[in-house]
């Protein structure tokens, strides 16, 4: 029997994969934010903020681009 639609299965782990990860970066840009907080208060806090938000945007232009690759059948 052939499959109808090939690579569904993947394509819906690659999903959860995605979702994973952002959810992980999300936890660490708080946790960055938090760090510093910790370390400077304020001013710690808002270095904190801005790495963790620049690590979470670098993430996230890599897992979009990783996870568009694996949605269009390539």
């Amino acid at each position: 029997m052939v499959d109808a639609n090939p690579g569904a299965d993947f394509r819906a782990q690659a999903t959860v994969v995605f979702a994973i990860f952002m959810a992980a970066l999300v936890v660490i840009a708080f946790g960055l934010t938090a760090l510093g907080w910790w370390l400077g208060r304020w001013w710690g806090a808002a270095i904190g903020a801005v790495v963790g938000a620049l690590l979470f945007l670098a993430g996230l232009a890599g897992a979009g681009l990783l996870y568009a690759m694996t949605q269009d059948g390539a």
